[in-house]
């Protein structure tokens, strides 16, 4: 018998925001460089508070180090809320998923595709993410599976079919 698993989606912006959020804190580590880049800046601040900003060379540092968090939340906030804007324009979806390939059902469109679309697949905490070859991420919340069975079925068929599964 062939095993298949039907997800019907509806998505929302904090599934989306929620999933971006964890795979890059938690896959991407990119939180243990923002909390070393923080202890740096709080310390380099307060001994130049102390000594009056008299060293150039540490107020630069300070300087960069804030320029550095301008930009992370300019490349991390940003890129966050441009894929849920993706993710309003797609609009509800159903995925079938088997052991040969997936289809994808929406309001307008109708499509089928090989495992090999996708790379990788990451389970996270309240959902799973597939990341094609183009590097787009496409997230399945796991409140959109119709039971814990189909969740187990779906972490059968990812592990036999995925070559990097997290």
């Amino acid at each position: 018998m062939e095993s298949k698993v039907l997800v019907e989606i509806k998505y929302s912006d904090k599934d989306i925001r929620n999933a971006m959020f964890e795979i890059i804190n938690r896959i991407n580590r990119l939180w243990v460089v923002s909390a070393c880049m923080l202890i740096v800046i709080v310390c380099v601040s307060f001994v130049e508070i102390k000594n009056g900003f008299s060293n150039y060379y540490n107020g630069l540092i300070c300087v960069f180090l804030v320029t550095y968090f301008i930009f992370l939340v300019l490349f991390y906030i940003y890129p966050i809320n441009r894929y849920i804007d993706v993710y309003k324009l797609r609009g509800d979806s159903t995925f079938i998923f088997t052991i040969e390939k997936i289809e994808i059902q929406r309001k307008d469109i109708q499509s089928s595709c090989n495992w090999s679309l996708f790379n990788k697949a990451f389970e996270l905490s309240k959902c799973f993410a597939l990341r094609d070859t183009n590097k787009a991420l496409t997230i399945l919340p796991k409140r959109s599976f119709k039971s814990e069975s189909d969740i187990e079925e779906f972490r059968n068929i990812l592990s036999r079919k995925m070559k990097v599964y997290k």
